[in-house]
Order: C-alpha cells, then structure tokens, then sequence
C-alpha cells in the first residue's frame, strides 16, 4: 500500500513539474513502452484492450502517446501487461 502511494505521488510531482512538450515526449515514452511489451506478449490492441477494460481506440491513442493517461488506467496495464507500473515509467534516451 505504502509503495503505491508513493508511486502516486512520484507521478503527480512529475506530471505538475512538465511543461506541455516534455508532457507530450513522457506521453509518447508511457506509450512506447506498453506498445513495446504488448507485441512481446504477442497481444493485439483488442486483446490488451479486452484485459483492462479499455476501449481499442483509447488504447491506441495511448499507445501513440495522444491521451493523457491515469493513473487508474495506468494500473490498469500494468497488471494485465504483468509488469511494474515503473516499468512503464522507465524511458532511454
């Protein structure tokens, strides 16, 4: 419980710090990464879609980093994707 607070709160201080474009790039990294997991799963968009209970076109919008995501749905993915949320989180330069 302790742990997904914090994580919570790492979240929102990093979603307020952003401006609009490095906003933007985090989006486009979030997505990336659950593009990136999903097709090594071997998952379709209506599949992963299906396990979160997310419509197919809003998963392909947060695929393409285009919608804001919560961080409910966030969750979401992670667990139906079977990794950490800070997996999702993680970006290379």
């Amino acid at each position: 419980m302790f742990q997904n607070t914090l994580l919570f709160f790492l979240i929102i201080a990093i979603l307020l710090k952003v401006n609009v474009v490095e906003k933007n790039e985090h989006l486009q990294n979030i997505g990336r990464n659950i593009t990136s997991k999903r097709k090594s799963m071997g998952l379709t968009t209506k599949e992963l879609g299906f396990r979160c209970d997310i419509e197919k076109s809003n998963l392909i919008a947060i695929e393409k980093g285009r919608k804001n995501i919560t961080v409910t749905t966030l969750l979401k993915i992670a667990t139906a994707l079977n990794v950490e949320v800070k997996d999702l989180l993680t970006f290379s330069n």
